[in-house]
């Protein structure tokens, strides 16, 4: 099943609940439920529980206490219900909804109806790793150090070590 990066702001979920172990930055997973789906009275069951993290549109992170790990739904669920609990605003902008928050004057979310709910695409962003190997030189090092003898570098190796 491949993971999906569009989250659905959902008023009949208690908790927010994500597909992937990588949203969340601490994560219980000893923690395990059966959560209802709205599909002919059928249950999934959380894998884990704890702190997901969201980049919203506009780069700030949304930390999200108590967010489930269901590895087995097919979308990310943001719910709407604990979202409203921080001053959040709904606006109708033509044909997609703006989600505002108390601490925004953009909107951090920019959602879509689709199937009769609220869709908008988690954000995330760019991350490098970056790896370098470096080639010990001993000739190189000595023109750089001003024509030291390999007794000095050797010397100044020790004391730089030490």
């Amino acid at each position: 099943m491949s993971q999906s990066p569009t989250l659905f702001l959902d008023t009949c979920v208690s908790n927010h609940m994500f597909n992937n172990k990588h949203y969340f930055e601490n994560l219980q997973q000893d923690h395990q439920m059966n959560v209802a789906t709205g599909c002919e009275q059928s249950t999934l069951t959380t894998r884990g529980k704890g702190l997901a993290k969201l980049y919203d549109k506009l780069g700030s992170w949304w930390l999200l206490p108590n967010s489930l790990y269901v590895p087995e739904l097919t979308a990310n669920l943001l719910a709407l219900s604990t979202i409203a609990q921080n001053k959040t605003q709904i606006r109708r902008a033509k044909s997609q909804f703006e989600i505002f928050t108390d601490r925004n004057t953009k909107p951090p979310f920019i959602c879509q109806i689709s199937s009769g709910v609220l869709e908008t695409q988690i954000n995330f962003p760019t991350s490098h790793c970056l790896h370098t190997q470096g080639k010990e030189n001993g000739d190189l090092w000595h023109k750089k150090l001003g024509h030291m003898n390999k007794f000095d570098m050797k010397k100044l190796t020790i004391s730089v070590m030490n």
